[in-house]
């Protein structure tokens, strides 16, 4: 996938070579994509689904080169409580992943809370997930190893990805061919159970835009660990054991959840930090390290 000039709101960025690339990310000196790892291409603000509310963009990062052998592809999913939040915060961690494993990274877009209620934003992530099938053959990537991270919202939208699998309600946009189950997850410091999370307070969550007391069901129905089987996908669920705005108990119980019923989960928390503290120094490359190994595992890389 070649790019003639890779751009951001900074203008064009400076090609590396990929080793050095690999190597200040992991000695946890990329505080900020102000550089491209050569042989990665970048194209920024692809639009993979128009909604009335607007274009919605994912950026993608793969190698120049189609590979001989078809390569994994992760979706990266933003935070900001459902209502805010750039693609770009995972951006990062796809451009690395792609220069170290060839792994093809789309960081998406979705309608925030404001234009829309739930299910909206999981039906957008869920149709990114198979506009990345969709372009599979183009792109060398091997629909059988389609993964997703998120971070807060995004950990949350991630999770709800992984364990609807199948569910119809939530296919909406196009690319009805291709299917939007994902084959691992890695969300970080994640919301798990929206009805435990709303439990005692006044004003609703903005996901779903109604007190807790009117709209129970829905909560559920928004709840990763509510919709748990033995289909879900396997989870690396990575949480700070001092999250204040999302209790690092609702990954713990995702993963007694989740082994309970057969299925491969992981989880790893991260002493004495709270929410948000996995895309800055000095916790950026530990997490990256973790979140890689449990890739390069699950898709034999």
């Amino acid at each position: 996938m070649a790019v003639d000039a890779p751009v951001t709101s900074g203008g064009i960025m400076d090609i590396i070579p990929a080793k050095e690339f690999v190597r200040r990310a992991e000695a946890d000196e990329l505080t900020q994509l102000d550089s491209l790892p050569e042989g990665v291409g970048f194209v920024e603000d692809v639009v993979y689904v128009s909604r009335p509310e607007r274009d919605l963009k994912v950026d993608v990062f793969c190698l120049d080169e189609t590979p001989g052998e078809p390569r994994p592809a992760m979706v990266f999913v933003h935070g900001g409580g459902w209502r805010g939040g750039t693609k770009g915060q995972f951006s990062r961690q796809a451009a690395y992943l792609a220069a170290k494993h060839g792994v093809a990274g789309f960081c998406c877009e979705y309608r925030f809370s404001h234009e829309a209620k739930f299910p909206a934003c999981l039906q957008d992530v869920k149709c990114c997930v198979r506009y990345v099938r969709s372009r599979a053959e183009e792109l060398g990537i091997d629909p059988e190893r389609v993964g997703i991270a998120g971070g807060s919202a995004g950990g949350h939208l991630a999770a709800m990805v992984a364990t609807t699998a199948g569910a119809a309600e939530y296919e909406d946009g196009g690319y009805e061919k291709f299917s939007s189950r994902v084959d691992i997850c890695v969300p970080h410091n994640g919301v798990m159970d929206l009805v435990e999370l709303a439990e005692g307070r006044e004003e609703p969550i903005d996901l779903i835009g109604r007190p807790l007391a009117e709209a129970r069901e829905v909560y559920a129905e928004a709840s990763p660990l509510r919709r748990v089987t033995a289909d879900a996908a396997p989870m690396l669920l990575l949480h700070g054991d001092a999250d204040e705005v999302i209790p690092c108990s609702q990954s713990g119980a995702m993963y007694e959840k989740l082994t309970g019923l057969g299925v491969h989960a992981e989880v790893q928390m991260f002493p004495g930090v709270g929410h948000g503290w996995f895309n800055s120094p000095p916790h950026f490359a530990g997490v990256l390290e973790r979140m890689r190994h449990f890739v390069a595992e699950r898709f034999g890389l």
